[in-house]
């Protein structure tokens, strides 16, 4: 089965269970989903205490709200649909996101550093850039499951991704010598998407480990 469709198959189980009581679906849910539904509330934020706050929240809300959700109509893009108005919630309580907005000259010529997340190097887009590239790098939605969540058309997620995609990619371009690391979560269904789009480290211990055969498993990550 592919790792797309084993994580939407694992999520229904889930928040079946859940509907029924069985709250050790959550950890099921953490397993599967916590990475995507973190960087989500990350995008909105902007800093990573209100992003860890909202992931308590939607897990809560997701024991809370799951008799309600309807089987087979994708619960990733269900959790995720919560992180989001979780987070955007979280904003307007503060009234202010709490994250600077680097400039791309500021950010290319910041000085003292070899490595950056690739969270924080997302800081020099817009939001609206920065929510498109974590739904489709970080949560590896489709567009057709991205789209509805940001309220715009398959074709405008699209355009707005590879808006976003030419202005990291001319951020880099200045800082040669800049490592681009996606610092966790990382598995076989993200691993291509952070390759394709540049990232020169990616941690995927939580892949490795739960591996039969981890050198195959790394070597599948490396897409050798």
């Amino acid at each position: 089965m592919p790792v797309l469709s084993h994580r939407r198959s694992v999520c229904e189980k889930a928040v079946a269970a859940l509907a029924t009581g069985d709250r050790s679906a959550l950890a099921t849910l953490y397993d599967c989903m916590g990475r995507s539904l973190f960087s989500v509330a990350y995008a909105v934020t902007g800093n990573w205490h209100d992003a860890e706050d909202v992931l308590q929240e939607t897990q809560l809300d997701a024991c809370r709200t799951a008799p309600s959700y309807r089987p087979g109509t994708s619960a990733c893009a269900w959790l995720l649909a919560i992180a989001r108005h979780k987070a955007l919630d979280c904003v307007r309580r503060t009234g202010v996101r709490r994250a600077e907005t680097l400039d791309d000259d500021r950010a290319a010529e910041e000085p003292g550093f070899a490595a950056v997340e690739a969270l924080d190097l997302l800081r020099a887009l817009d939001e609206e850039e920065r929510e498109v590239v974590i739904l489709r790098v970080y949560a590896a939605l489709p567009y057709k499951e991205l789209a509805p969540l940001l309220g715009i058309t398959v074709a405008a997620a699209q355009k707005r991704y590879q808006r976003a995609m030419e202005k990291l990619r001319a951020l880099r371009a200045k800082r040669p010598e800049l490592i681009l690391e996606v610092d966790g979560g990382v598995n076989r269904e993200t691993a291509p998407i952070c390759r394709e789009n540049g990232a020169d480290v990616a941690v995927a211990g939580t892949a490795v480990f739960r591996a039969e055969n981890i050198p195959a498993e790394i070597a599948l990550l490396r897409g050798e």
